[in-house]
């Protein structure tokens, strides 16, 4: 049974991809393993590394040479699949434009929390940070009072080095001009390092250091809070993913004595401007409402509230 549900993933990946899903998938049809088709790729001169593989399958990279290209077709061909079957979901060659960072194609901060500026904080490389990371897990949770103010924001993350030696993420956030910068807090197994604040975008960013320096492929999990502003309603909560997350979840819980009278989920294109509106959701009977997103891919996604008639 197992093995009818892997092929027919593989069908529909292969149907409509995304190619990094239909990648991934051959690789476990062939029963090889990323190790093993590195070998094998090595053994035919196509000298592809694992971590390579590994970022091609996960969508952090796409391969575009034609040494890359020729490692994929080897690919198709110990999965037993049909010809330029991956190398189709790749299409031409992805654009080089204003918006996109030269580490692994990720979208630049500014567009992944809507700033109207660019970015500048000449202590931090914004393009470069997080790129050695992969997040597998963002829960965020908004607590809603009775008064409909923000009172805390609880988020929960678990990474995956991408590299030796990574030992903090960065969390970007837009903070409006003249507005109170939020005071972040350590949970769990980390600590807040430096924050700074590009007053003319908006731009806020703060370390978050782990407890202790990642190996390759170790994962690490966190947990942050932070306080809003006095008052505070800002009547959604949204997360610019700039590169795929496994699990993605948005939660508000509100005073059950003061309900929203309706609440939605959304979700937008990075730097686009436009909006993908899901059909309205109610507050379950704890005041709870979410939304949750399986192997998000770089777009922003929100969850929005209203007392309004």
């Amino acid at each position: 049974m197992a093995d009818q549900r892997q092929e027919s993933a593989l069908h529909q990946a292969l149907s409509t991809g995304p190619f990094h899903l239909a990648f991934r998938l051959a690789i476990r049809r062939s029963g090889l393993g990323i190790e093993g088709v590195s070998r094998r790729l090595h053994a035919r001169g196509l000298p592809v590394s694992t971590s390579s593989l590994s970022y091609w399958q996960r969508g952090n990279r796409r391969p575009e040479r034609e040494e890359s290209l020729n490692a994929v077709r080897a690919v198709e061909e110990l999965a037993g699949l049909p010809a330029d079957s991956l190398v189709a979901l790749l299409g031409p060659r992805r654009p080089r434009g204003r918006w996109l960072d030269r580490v692994h194609g990720r979208p630049k901060v500014e567009h992944s929390l809507e700033l109207s500026a660019p970015a500048r904080l000449p202590e931090l490389d914004t393009g470069r940070a997080n790129a050695q990371l992969r997040q597998l897990k963002h829960d965020w949770l908004c607590l809603v009072d009775a008064r409909r103010h923000e009172v805390e924001h609880r988020v929960r993350q678990v990474f995956q080095a991408l590299e030796d030696g990574v030992d903090r993420f960065v969390a970007f956030q837009a903070v409006p001009p003249g507005a109170i910068r939020p005071a972040y807090r350590a949970v769990t197994d980390c600590r807040i390092g430096r924050q700074t604040h590009d007053p003319e975008s908006g731009l806020f960013a703060v370390e978050i250091v782990f407890d202790h320096v990642l190996r390759a492929r170790e994962t690490y999990a966190i947990e942050t809070a932070q306080l809003p502003a006095p008052g505070q309603a800002d009547g959604f909560i949204q997360y610019g993913c700039r590169a795929e997350v496994r699990d993605l979840l948005l939660r508000v819980r509100f005073d059950r004595a003061e309900l929203p009278l309706r609440c939605h989920r959304y979700r937008s294109r990075l730097g686009a401007g436009d909006r993908e509106v899901f059909g309205e959701i109610t507050p379950g009977p704890s005041g709870a409402a979410h939304h949750a997103v399986l192997d998000a891919q770089p777009g922003i996604y929100g969850l929005a509230w209203s007392w309004d008639g």
